[in-house]
C-alpha cells in the first residue's frame, strides 16, 4: 500500500498517486503498454538487482523516475565514480542514461526477518538524452565491460582484445587519457571520448558482433 501523506514530506513533487494491482513479474511487463509515463517504486529482492536496472533502462522512454530500495553495496556500484573499487561498469553503464543518487541508508534492523546486509533507498532519473551522447552506445559498453573484465590491466592492454593496440595508442594520446592508467581510474567521459575516436578514426567497431 501506497501512504500518500508519508510521501508528500520527503517527495514533494508527488502530487498524487494513481495506483493499480498487477500480478506479474516486472522482467515480463511491457511498460509501453500503459498511457503515461511511470514512477517506478519499489522493494527489490536482491537477486534480480542488476537485471531490473537493465530492463530500466530499456524501458526509459515509460519511466519518469525510479524509487528502489536495493542492497548497499549494489547501490554504492550506482552511483560510484572514479577511483573506487565500487566504480565499474554497471556505474557508467546507469550513470550514461540516468542521474543516480542515494536517498538515505535503511538499517538491516529495519527488516523482518533481518537480513544479514543493509539497504539503500535509491533515486533514478532519466536523462532526455545522456550528458556525453557516443555514436555508437554498444560500441561503448563492449569497450566499458571488457575495460573492467581485466581491470587490474593498463587499459591499452585490456582493450587490446577489440581495438589493435596502435589504435589504442593513438586515440589515447590524442586524446590526452594516461595510457598506463587502468579501468578504475577512466572516468565515463574518457569511455565515451575514446569509443567515438576509435569508431571514427579506424573502424574498429566493426570487430564488435
Amino acid at each position: 500500500m501506497c501512504h500518500q501523506e508519508w510521501l508528500y514530506d520527503p517527495f514533494t513533487f508527488i502530487r498524487t498517486i494513481t495506483t493499480a494491482g498487477i500480478n506479474q513479474d516486472i522482467l515480463k511487463l511491457k511498460l509501453a503498454d500503459f498511457d503515461t509515463k511511470l514512477l517506478v517504486f519499489g522493494n527489490v529482492p536482491y537477486n534480480i538487482s542488476s537485471q531490473l536496472i537493465h530492463y530500466l533502462v530499456e524501458q526509459r522512454e515509460y519511466v519518469e523516475i525510479a524509487y528502489l530500495t536495493l542492497q548497499r553495496e549494489f547501490a554504492q556500484k550506482l552511483i560510484a565514480t572514479p577511483p573506487s573499487k565500487s566504480y565499474g561498469y554497471m556505474s557508467c553503464y546507469l550513470q550514461y542514461f540516468a542521474c543516480v543518487r542515494i536517498l538515505f541508508t535503511i538499517p538491516r534492523s529495519a527488516f523482518s526477518p533481518q537480513p544479514g546486509i543493509d539497504s539503500s533507498f535509491v533515486e533514478i532519473r532519466f536523462l532526455p538524452c545522456s550528458r556525453y551522447p557516443v555514436a555508437s552506445t554498444q560500441l561503448l559498453f563492449t569497450l566499458i565491460k571488457t575495460a573492467f573484465s581485466q581491470r587490474r590491466k593498463k587499459i591499452v592492454n585490456s582493450l587490446a582484445a577489440l581495438y589493435p593496440k596502435d589504435v589504442l595508442e593513438e586515440a589515447l594520446r590524442e586524446l590526452e587519457i594516461d595510457s598506463g592508467a587502468r579501468a578504475d581510474h577512466l572516468s565515463l567521459k574518457d569511455y565515451c571520448r575514446i569509443a567515438d575516436y576509435v569508431d571514427i578514426s579506424s573502424g574498429a567497431d566493426k570487430r564488435i558482433a
